[in-house]
């Protein structure tokens, strides 16, 4: 078994030198480009792969392998462009509504109503659970004046006063 192993290798062996050093192949296709080579003259021997490699090695640019290096860092990017004024803050739409109003002892009571709720507002009752002037609603309102025309607030994120119209005492 060894016999034919060796001679099978031999034969691979001198094919493969055949094919890298001595085979033209007629037409052939160049490797850096794909276009298509004319064959060689009669008599003119092609460059061996070890001499094709040396010649281009030799024809690119040498390469420095000592260069100077800098390990400064970039420098810092550019600032970004000032932006315009900020936006000017608007207080949310109130959530109250007017449910109705009545007079207690000569004191005027309004009840307003926010979602399922309604509050008493007045301005010196004494009302079970109704908010004064001075007094916050939900931590996000807080009532600041109650007149004949309208419940003050102020909307505490933005520090911005608004007014619930209320209708008149007669109606």
């Amino acid at each position: 078994m060894r016999g034919p192993l060796k001679w099978a290798l031999a034969a691979t062996l001198a094919a493969t030198v055949y094919v890298l050093f001595f085979d033209d192949g007629g037409e052939t296709t160049d490797a850096d480009t794909g276009l298509a080579v004319a064959p060689r003259a009669a008599g003119a021997r092609k460059a061996s792969a070890p001499a094709a490699w040396l010649s281009q090695a030799a024809a690119q640019e040498p390469v420095n392998l000592f260069a100077a290096q800098d390990w400064t860092p970039p420098p810092p990017p550019p600032p970004p462009a000032p932006k315009g004024p900020p936006p000017k803050s608007v207080a949310p739409p109130l959530p109250f509504s007017v449910s109705g109003d009545w007079r207690e002892n000569g004191e005027r009571v309004v009840f307003v109503g926010a979602g399922p709720l309604t509050i008493p507002l007045c301005a010196r009752c004494k009302v079970r659970d109704a908010v004064h002037p001075g007094e916050t609603l939900g931590g996000v309102y807080k009532l600041v004046a109650l007149t004949p025309d309208g419940a003050q607030f102020i909307h505490l994120p933005t520090a911005m006063q608004q007014t619930l119209p209320l209708p008149s005492a007669g109606q």
